[in-house]
């Protein structure tokens, strides 16, 4: 006979009466303390009580409502205060807000975006804090799955992600900041759900891995934390088919509880299950045997979320069950003794009959206010931005329309009712905040509309037709894949008409992060209003992106693929074709546009790439002989007088890279070189067409690497030199279109060293800006650069130069005899410039084409030239040989190239010719009222000159080149 509860408890059960009720977890669904749950209380003893998001309105009353539970117990004469439970985890998980009391911190998933473990101690140790002060003293958390599937629709953000190293470290970092809080703590949801898939015809999570298989991921957070004391450790009700085949709920599963839980791996702290009203849990085995079966497995506390009638059947199963004789005294007593083990570690009744006042909390949240900032800004990842779409506010026009697209969505029980609102579909509000705060950064207007699974519709055609700039919000797509589909149909109509569009998830990371056709996505891990205000200040440049993608290398915007004799395994290979001009030319176009948004061409394209593609030079592609699209191209130059083979240019789809394109192309390219032309040396970069001079330094170490991958001798610790020193002798300007306006930087950077930095190498001191050679294999770095010089207008010469040419009274005047070319030639064939592939094309050119200037530089009592400098406009001819300065559009630039001096003159007099030459082509683009001025190839002596003359860099390049003998093809 099932044993019946009475007010006239038998004596000998009183005490177990006590022990039964500590081993229950409880709640209700009320904002005020109800006569059931004081029941439940004084009369059953129950020891724990769970709060959630419909108990608490604000902290006010959360604080007076637990002060309540916790005097109702003490006046009941319990031993210990209760315990206190919520799940307060953060970013879209908590049940306790306050705008005026509590501060907002990122989720779990955005905490490891910081890669920050001290950040993630600090948001944990405020949290505890917050919680502490309104007497809550058992958190829910943290959550310790590894999330091995990430379509895994249970858990989401609520993870650390897909690293099980990773969860472990931030999991044990998190508490230790709940533990300096006095939190009691409780990791979830043994022995992991990150794989977990629900089956829908009995709506039960399934777990499908064997122990084995868990224990090389699921399992290691766990087995930390219990190294590290954790407090609790709640048991999922998922099935595991391949651990315990008869039993559908983990937590009623002996096989996982006792066994493996508790005798496999050490744990004996407080075991809780999980709720017992769960749907698959209530309609398999129900509330009264589910109790039991818990109890029997090992659980030391029973959940039941909200039903008192189900609770008391939860209570009454257990003693019947003590009664029959199915579950033993001694297991009673020793989950009571566990659990009076955890409330004496963090709970006194001083503590929780005397909570803190509000006004605490309010000096907590000043604290706390640049933490949340700090933590918020941190997280913002973005993935990839292919075409430089942000910052927005350099992207696209000022007064442009932008329109923000974003999906109907449930609010989160923190988001605060606006009554302005209500007119709104349920969901539709909840992105309007982040479209004001685009708004406020905006000059131009935000225009906002809400999308579904209807998909495109005429609406959103016609706003993407009138913005400049498209924002997608996605939200979990993998669970709506609606929007999945959304975003690549208005990802492809954006494509047609050139326009930048943004994709952003703001929720799982993994919506779209290897779909590289969306080629600028950004991640939030979370639609609270605090990470949407974050990231508008991003998209508009007031903040950079600090965050890193969570978890394992398949998602990083670099990956780190293993190498074996320095080339990559399991290496994709692409078949490469020759290019075609007929066939590819539209097409290259195009590839070039995608892949240097900054450096656009504009209608002069064809002709800067005339000469490159039309001078019988062989260059490559790898194609999509379906559509014809290009995925990669690779320009090859050759000197044959010189011997020396150029890779002139190779870039790759951004959508397509880090699939052994580039490689496939490089490969080619240097077979090419070496076995059918025949060269003696292979360089990267090319001086004419001066497209790129070699690896931007911008970029220069994952370059360098990609190089060195594919067989390039490289002396990366002296390239590394190389770029740092350029960098340091003057500033670089921001990247930017050519089109804008450049700014005047506020101040230089200062050179670190006294004089010109010197590399001591085996064979004696080499200056900064000559070449770098090593004897050992013969390979070479070269350090060049571009140069701009703007307002010139209000450009005058150094008063060093000035005073210099004065004393050596060198003169200036056009080249216009072949005398005098003559002896520019002789220049230029010189040993001196012998690596200056191009030289003497670059003057016959000049000479020839009457639309460009050579300007000499003439000893003043022989007459003779001691130097010369091209000039050059965008009508010029010569532009073919420097295309960059195609790329000016909006700006009347003149160009200056081929500074070459009289070899025997020394270094001093040199520079002195150099910056005189230099400064002469200046004052003529001046006096025809042009707007700048730029200088190409520059060596590292020749930019310090320039730069004392008002000159910036613009580019700069480290030239490499191997002997053919070093590769092997």
């Amino acid at each position: 006979m099932d044993f019946e509860f009475s007010d006239q408890l038998p004596v000998q059960l009183t005490e177990l009466g006590k022990a039964i009720g500590q081993m229950f977890l409880v709640g209700f669904a009320e904002d005020y303390v109800t006569d059931e749950t004081r029941e439940l209380i004084t009369k059953y003893h129950i020891g724990s009580i769970m709060l959630r998001a419909k108990n608490l309105r604000d902290a006010e009353t959360t604080r007076n409502l637990i002060l309540e539970l916790q005097q109702i117990a003490h006046d009941a004469g319990h031993e210990h205060p209760l315990l206190i439970a919520i799940d307060q985890e953060n970013g879209m998980l908590n049940n306790l807000n306050d705008e005026e009391y509590l501060s907002q911190f990122p989720g779990p998933m955005a905490i490891v975006a910081t890669k920050s473990l001290n950040l993630a101690r600090q948001v944990a140790h405020a949290t505890g804090q917050q919680l502490k002060s309104l007497g809550v003293n058992w958190l829910l958390g943290p959550v310790l799955d590894v999330l091995t599937n990430s379509t895994n629709r249970l858990l989401g953000v609520r993870t650390m992600g897909d690293d099980a190293q990773e969860v472990t470290r931030f999991s044990l970092a998190f508490m230790e900041g709940y533990e300096s809080a006095g939190i009691c703590q409780c990791g979830k949801h043994f022995p992991g759900y990150g794989n977990a898939t629900v089956d829908s015809t009995v709506s039960l999570p399934v777990v499908p891995e064997s122990i084995e298989q868990l224990e090389t991921s699921s399992l290691i957070p766990f087995r930390e934390a219990i190294k590290a004391n954790i407090d609790a450790i709640m048991v999922g009700g998922c099935a595991l088919p391949k651990i315990a085949m008869n039993e559908m709920h983990a937590c009623l599963s002996e096989r996982v509880v006792r066994e493996l839980l508790r005798e496999d791996m050490g744990y004996d702290g407080v075991i809780v299950s999980e709720c017992l009203e769960m749907d698959a849990l209530y309609e398999n085995v129900g509330v009264r045997q589910g109790a039991v079966m818990t109890a029997i497995a090992g659980c030391d506390v029973v959940l039941v979320c909200s039903s008192y009638r189900l609770q008391i059947e939860a209570i009454s199963g257990i003693f019947g069950a003590v009664t029959s004789g199915i579950l033993e005294h001694e297991a009673i007593y020793n989950s009571a003794k566990r659990v009076a083990k955890l409330k004496s570690k963090h709970l006194s009744w001083q503590e929780a009959l005397n909570p803190k006042p509000l006004s605490y909390l309010k000096e907590l949240k000043k604290t706390h206010l640049q933490l949340s900032k700090t933590a918020y800004q941190q997280s913002i990842t973005l993935v990839r931005d292919h075409s430089k779409c942000i910052p927005l506010s350099e992207s696209i026009e000022r007064d442009s329309d932008i329109v923000l697209l974003t999906p109907l969505v449930t609010p989160l029980v923190s988001t605060k009712h606006d009554a302005n609102l209500d007119h709104l579909l349920l969901g539709e509000n909840v992105f309007q905040e982040f479209g004001r705060s685009l708004a406020r950064l905006h000059t131009g207007k935000v225009l906002h509309a809400s999308y579904t699974a209807n998909g495109v519709i005429s609406m959103h055609d016609q706003l993407i037709e009138r913005a400049q700039a498209v924002i997608i919000v996605t939200t979990d797509a993998h669970r709506n894949m609606y929007q999945v589909g959304f975003t690549k149909h208005v990802g492809i109509i954006c494509a047609q008409q050139r326009k930048p569009v943004i994709a952003i998830a703001a929720s799982s990371p993994y919506d779209l992060a290897l779909d590289r056709a969306i080629g600028t996505y950004l991640c939030l891990y979370e639609f609270t209003n605090e990470a949407l205000d974050t990231t508008a200040k991003v998209l508009f440049g007031q903040l950079p992106a600090r965050g890193h993608f969570p978890g394992s290398g398949l998602y990083q915007r670099t990956q780190n693929r293993p190498t074996t004799n320095g080339n990559r395994t399991n290496r994709n290979k692409w078949l490469v074709e020759k290019w075609s001009h007929e066939r590819d030319m539209k097409r290259l176009k195009t590839l070039w546009e995608n892949c240097f948004s900054d450096r656009h061409l504009g209608p002069g394209v064809g002709g800067a790439f005339q000469l490159l593609l039309t001078s019988g030079q062989t260059h490559f592609i790898v194609r999509n002989s379906s559509t014809n699209n290009l995925y990669g191209f690779c320009a090859t130059w050759v000197y044959e007088k010189q011997g020396i083979g150029c890779i002139a240019m190779i870039f790759v789809e951004p959508s397509r890279r880090g699939m052994s394109i580039g490689r496939s192309l490089h490969d080619r390219a240097v077979k090419y070189l070496i076995r059918e032309r025949n060269v003696s040396s292979v360089k990267i970069g090319c001086s004419i067409p001066s497209f790129f001079h070699g690896i931007p330094t911008n970029n220069y170490g994952p370059l360098m690497k990609w190089f060195q991958e594919a067989g390039w001798v490289i002396d990366v610790n002296l390239a590394q030199v190389l770029a740092a020193d350029s960098s340091d002798t003057d500033p670089i300007l921001p990247q930017q279109t050519f089109n804008s306006t450049y700014p005047q930087p506020t101040n230089s950077i200062s050179h670190p060293h006294s004089g010109h930095s010197a590399l001591h190498l085996t064979d004696g001191s080499i200056d900064l800006g000559d070449t770098v050679s090593n004897p050992t294999d013969g390979s070479t770095i070269t350090v060049l650069s571009t140069m701009l010089l703007t307002s010139l207008s209000e450009w005058s010469p150094s008063k060093t130069l000035i005073r210099q040419l004065e004393v050596l009274g060198i003169k200036f005047d056009i080249c216009l005899n072949e005398d005098r070319f003559s002896e520019i030639m002789a220049f230029a064939n010189s040993p001196k410039y012998a690596q200056f592939e191009g030289l003497t094309e670059l003057y016959r050119e000049a000479l020839s084409s009457g639309d460009s200037k050579i300007i000499v530089a003439l000893d003043p009592v022989k007459k003779t030239v001691v130097g010369s400098i091209i000039l050059f406009t965008r009508g010029s001819s010569i532009a073919s040989y420097m295309p960059w300065i195609v790329e000016f559009e909006d700006a009347r630039v003149g160009g200056l190239c081929g500074v070459i001096t009289d070899p025997q003159y020394n270094k001093e007099l040199e520079s002195v010719f150099n910056c005189g030459l230099v400064g002469c082509g200046v004052r003529q683009f001046k006096l025809q009222g042009f707007e700048r001025c730029v200088i190409d190839r520059a060596t590292g002596h020749q930019a310090e000159g320039y730069a004392e003359n008002g000159f910036y860099t613009l580019r700069r390049y480290l030239q490499v080149s191997n002997v053919a003998q070093s590769f092997v093809v």
